[in-house]
């Protein structure tokens, strides 16, 4: 059982925000409360993770496998 990036989506059920970070939970199975804290604290401490997460939010495939732009 390894990851593979194609099938990462987004989130359709467990979305505040583009559905990015529930899309991350789905995909590695760690809570979601874990990817959003992770992007807060990182957003905070140098700002790196607000362009990751931009970039995940106009890259990432939505739920249905249609990218978002």
């Amino acid at each position: 059982m390894g990851w593979h990036i194609r099938g990462m989506r987004k989130s359709s059920t467990d979305a505040e925000f583009e559905g990015v970070c529930g899309g991350l939970a789905e995909y590695t199975r760690l809570p979601v409360w874990l990817w959003r804290t992770v992007f807060v604290v990182f957003g905070f401490a140098c700002g790196a993770s607000v362009v990751a997460y931009l970039t995940l939010a106009l890259c990432m495939p939505d739920a249905e496998g249609n990218t978002v732009h």
